[in-house]
């Protein structure tokens, strides 16, 4: 089993707090013959505001190691684990968490916006210091 990122739990309480609640911690999968653990998987509390939306979420703090080492595992991680959803047929979205400092400095950079416009990738930006979700963020 994978090691939870530092910010693991704070991103879980965050998404209690903005109405969501833990379904799978972590999820497993298995796709093309390979097991593959994703972070999380949730569900909205009231699931006729969302209309029974289920997500997953791959979270990362964007501490441990370059924050460009980083981007580059997270966008790995997160295409596989979509194509993984897809060849499940899991109506799934997934999301990747990141912290709002990573968001406002490397997110920011035209490189790494464009790849993640070109890419579609779905984002949940979090203040960890108080676990909430600062935006939901759709490409």
């Amino acid at each position: 089993m994978p090691r939870k990122d530092i910010h693991h739990d704070s991103v879980k309480i965050a998404l209690e707090k903005d109405g969501w609640r833990t379904i799978d911690d972590p999820f497993r999968i298995v796709a093309g013959g390979i097991g593959l653990f994703i972070d999380l998987t949730a569900e909205p509390v009231v699931s006729f505001e969302r209309d029974n939306e289920k997500i997953a979420i791959e979270i990362k703090s964007f501490e441990i190691q370059s924050q460009v080492t980083t981007f580059y595992e997270a966008l790995g991680k997160y295409l596989t684990y979509r194509k993984a959803l897809q060849m499940n047929e899991m109506n799934m979205d997934i999301y990747l968490a990141i912290p709002r400092k990573a968001y406002d400095n490397l997110f920011q950079k035209d490189l790494i916006k464009a790849l993640v416009q070109e890419n579609n990738i779905h984002l949940i930006v979090y203040e960890p210091n108080n676990q909430s979700i600062i935006s939901w963020i759709k490409s």
